[in-house]
């Protein structure tokens, strides 16, 4: 049995090196936190009656930790939406935010697709990839992910 405090035994066992990317989450919620201050946000969009956030894998648990968050003091209802298509009652009065690390999740951008057909406000976060292309081509605001990781270990980035 390897010992727990043997660091090459736990290097090979962390090969997408996760344990540094946790020790580091407090510099990457500063970073996260300036960058987010810097971005031209659209100004808020009237009438909005809810707020879906699609997203899958780790490119969803942001919307998942900021719909808990605010459940308390928020309005209106956060939904986490992990599918192709949208639930019904999206529409024009939903603020709908694309969340794909890497920009080319199928289900994201096929949820996308449809906000924009119903009218929904569309805001995407993004390191590339299609969504970033849809967003340029519909000139829609993207906020860019610059962090580069696996999704989950972006987390910081996709929150703040």
């Amino acid at each position: 049995m390897e010992p727990l405090d043997d660091l090459a035994y736990l290097q090979r066992l962390d090969p997408g090196r996760m344990l540094e990317r946790i020790q580091e989450f407090p510099e990457q919620c500063q970073l996260a936190w300036d960058a987010a201050a810097r971005f031209a946000w659209p100004a808020a969009p009237a009438g909005v009656a809810n707020v879906v956030i699609a997203g899958m894998g780790g490119s969803a648990i942001a919307g998942e930790l900021l719909a808990g968050l605010a459940a308390a003091t928020c309005p209106l209802p956060i939904i986490v939406h992990r599918d192709y298509g949208l639930p019904a009652f999206a529409g024009p009065q939903t603020l709908f935010i694309a969340s794909s690390y890497s920009g080319n999740t199928e289900e994201t951008l096929s949820a996308t697709r449809e906000a924009l057909q119903r009218g929904a406000t569309v805001v995407g976060l993004a390191s590339g990839g299609a969504l970033a292309r849809l967003a340029e081509e519909a000139g829609l605001p993207l906020y860019p992910i610059r962090y580069r990781s696996s999704p989950r270990a972006a987390l910081a980035h996709s929150l703040l």
